[in-house]
């Protein structure tokens, strides 16, 4: 697990810059960050290929959004992304999951072609029970990769 922060300013400064944008601009600012952590953590055996928003919820201070990341060379990865903006608005705190883990798809999910559909659907109820591959909080010192659940039960219990 990565304890160090992730350097994602300049990723920040896009998405604060395009928030108020049309979709494709906050969908290229959510693949510029979501590259940033990628590489922080040193996930470097795809690259990415365009986000695809299939939810979105934003207010002054919060963003919510559900997508698709195209990976090259052919995969296709969920994706959640909520944060939140100071009165200025600047990131203030935030989360991202990125990647399912392997044989782990949310109740009522049969298939991972009918993710999509769920996530289009009922994006919170999914975003809570998906198994996420990668998961990032955005906190004071920076971004941090998050560990699992099992990882964090076995610390609890080791």
């Amino acid at each position: 697990m990565t304890t160090e922060a992730i350097d994602c300013s300049s990723a920040e400064h896009e998405l604060e810059r395009n928030l108020g944008g049309d979709s494709r601009e906050r969908a290229f600012a959510l693949e510029i960050l979501l590259r940033s952590l990628l590489r922080g953590i040193e996930y470097s055996s795809h690259s990415t290929d365009g986000v695809l928003l299939l939810h979105e919820r934003k207010s002054r201070h919060d963003y919510f959004a559900v997508a698709t990341v195209c990976m090259l060379p052919d995969e296709i990865e969920p994706a959640s992304f909520s944060i939140r903006f100071s009165e200025q608005g600047q990131v203030v705190t935030g989360r991202v999951n990125f990647g399912l883990m392997t044989e782990h798809l949310p109740r009522r999910v049969n298939s991972r072609s009918k993710l999509q559909d769920y996530l289009q659907a009922f994006p919170d109820e999914v975003v809570r029970s998906v198994r996420w591959q990668f998961m990032f909080e955005r906190h004071l010192e920076g971004w941090l990769r998050r560990p699992d659940r099992e990882t964090r039960a076995a610390g609890e219990h080791g």
